[in-house]
């Protein structure tokens, strides 16, 4: 089947309407005021504790490091054996 061309995509993007923005008769929806945020002191850095966070990059860390020096520890062996 062939694909639609630019010029027939363009004829039924200008066919559709866009919905209109609240049904009629309804109060339109108030603007919700911002929530204030805790404002950082300038020139002072917020501190945060990655080791909480990103305590599971660590341990994946040190078992990939344990796996490539096993891995590593198997070649010397093997080349031993195998001259």
């Amino acid at each position: 089947m062939a694909k639609k061309s630019r010029r027939e995509r363009k004829k039924v993007r200008k066919k559709r309407r866009p919905p209109p923005p609240f049904p009629r008769g309804a109060p339109a929806p108030r603007p919700v005021a911002p929530v204030p945020q805790e404002a950082a002191l300038p020139g002072r850095p917020t501190v945060t504790d990655f080791r909480e966070q990103y305590s599971y990059v660590y341990q994946d860390l040190k078992r990939v490091a344990l796996l490539a020096g096993a891995m590593f520890a198997a070649l010397i062996i093997l080349s031993f054996v195998l001259k």
